[in-house]
């Protein structure tokens, strides 16, 4: 019925955890996943020797376990391109190797897929939690009465947004749509994060979609750790890399000219995403001054027009070391502050309108 397409590099211990997630629910519900193809991009590590065991033990399962190498590596979304053309199901569930899948996730998706012959597209519940997955972050990615089917993607993403589909796990498309979509045309934004968002909106903008309201799938916030070592990046890095993103999606959406509402629409979600990253940099100030310099200069540089930025990257660090761990052992607080901040930001921007829309305007021409 499903295929998992599976693309992993260095990360044994955590592609065992993610297959032992699905172990568990495919006791319970056999015969919807059926196969995973997993593709090794270029490991040097043990997971090889790994999933020489794991093939077994899906077995035992009743799923079929395919495992491939490609070296060298390929970039994110073309191994996950190869892993799905490999896929004898018509249904392939993109999965990322750090992801978990939630408990009775596998019967909501085959009642789903049921319930809804003509949905092309599966986009799923997902929410995201700490490293240990102990600790969620926030809430559900999606509101539940959002869910439901969608006449097309492009509808399901004026809705609800097009961040939610830029989460690989939350992806479950129909095989040979997905490979139609040309390589070539998204070539400039393969080092993206988010070129898989192109390509869905390219191969199925138009066809039904269902929204599932039920949480899936556990996002595991990865991405604060060095891949080789597991030391904390750069706070910077991390900030600078998230704008970087947002920006070239922001690119790709107006070079490949998609609808003008749906572009506003990721705009307005770059914003609030911006927001999240300036309230986690100011009150984790961990980053050395050169760092903050290159941070603030990025930021004006990029987003001059918005007040809150031009307000946070004149700011130099002034929070103690103290408060800080205070408040990152304080989650409730943390929430707190950041709705604060949110409303001060549009508060801010009330006004601005209210003074600019009564400012006589200047005839440039006559000067």
């Amino acid at each position: 019925m499903i295929s998992v397409c599976v693309s992993t590099f260095n990360r044994a211990a955590l592609l065992a955890e993610m297959l032992e997630s699905f172990e568990r629910e495919l006791t319970r519900f056999p015969g919807i996943v059926t196969e995973f193809v997993i593709l090794l991009n270029g490991c040097t590590d043990t997971s090889k020797q790994s999933l020489e065991l794991w093939c077994s033990r899906l077995a035992n399962c009743g799923v079929v376990a395919v495992v491939y190498e490609n070296t060298p590596p390929l970039s994110c979304m073309e191994s996950y391109r190869r892993a799905i053309g490999m896929a004898k199901n018509n249904y392939v569930w993109l999965f990322s190797d750090d992801d978990v899948v939630c408990e009775n996730a596998l019967d909501t998706i085959a009642q789903t897929i049921a319930a809804n012959a003509k949905a092309q597209v599966i986009s799923l519940n997902w929410q995201s939690y700490e490293y240990d997955l102990k600790t969620p972050v926030g809430r559900p990615r999606m509101n539940v009465s959002l869910a439901g089917p969608y006449p097309t993607l492009l509808a399901f993403g004026r809705s609800v947004g097009i961040m939610h589909m830029s989460f690989i796990s939350s992806l479950i498309v129909h095989k040979e749509r997905y490979l139609r979509s040309s390589v070539a045309r998204h070539g400039q934004y393969i080092e993206t994060n988010y070129q898989h968002v192109c390509i869905l909106i390219d191969s199925f903008g138009e066809v039904p979609c269902h929204a599932v309201g039920e949480l899936c799938v556990l996002n595991r916030l990865n991405y604060r750790l060095d891949q080789a070592d597991r030391t904390p990046k750069p706070l910077a890095e991390l900030v600078l890399a998230g704008i970087k993103g947002n920006l070239a999606l922001l690119e790709a959406f107006a070079e490949l000219r998609y609808p003008p509402d749906l572009i506003e629409r990721h705009k307005s979600e770059t914003v609030s995403n911006l927001r999240f990253y300036l309230f986690y940099m100011l009150l984790s100030i961990s980053m050395e001054p050169s760092e903050w310099h290159r941070m603030r200069e990025v930021l004006l540089s990029t987003y001059s027009r918005v007040p809150m930025v031009r307000w946070a990257a004149r700011t130099e660090p002034f929070v103690p070391k103290a408060m800080i761990n205070w408040l990152q052992n304080s989650r409730s607080v943390l929430r707190v502050l950041h709705r604060l901040t949110v409303r001060v930001n549009d508060g801010w921007k009330w006004l601005n309108s209210l003074f600019s829309s009564s400012r006589p305007k200047r005839n440039l021409a006559s000067e």
